[in-house]
């Protein structure tokens, strides 16, 4: 428990203990925690703290430039093709191919 996110170790912790009390526990184990179902959420943080412009739809297509390390292209069924910077969120041109 020493692992988890400070903030949410009150809630699983509740959580645990009225677990512990439906099925007459006196004693908390790492299966007692674990068959508690906690939210997940909130016992294994999201590692993400960077992420790139979405798509509006699936990404079929990367591919990254042979002259400058940092840049790439993802192309989507959506009909977009955008090109980043490995160092920015937000695509630095976007494309938008249209079938008539």
């Amino acid at each position: 428990m020493t692992n988890l996110f400070a903030k949410n170790l009150p809630d699983i912790k509740q959580h645990v203990e009225q677990y512990c009390k439906r099925k007459n526990l006196n004693e908390v184990e790492i299966n007692d925690v674990i068959n508690s179902k906690p939210d997940i959420r909130k016992l294994y943080i999201n590692p993400i703290s960077f992420a790139f412009e979405q798509h509006m739809g699936p990404v079929y297509s990367l591919d990254f430039s042979m002259f400058h390390r940092n840049v790439f292209l993802s192309s989507s069924i959506d009909g977009t093709i955008k090109l980043y910077d490995l160092l920015q969120s937000k695509s630095l041109m976007s494309y938008e191919i249209f079938n008539s």
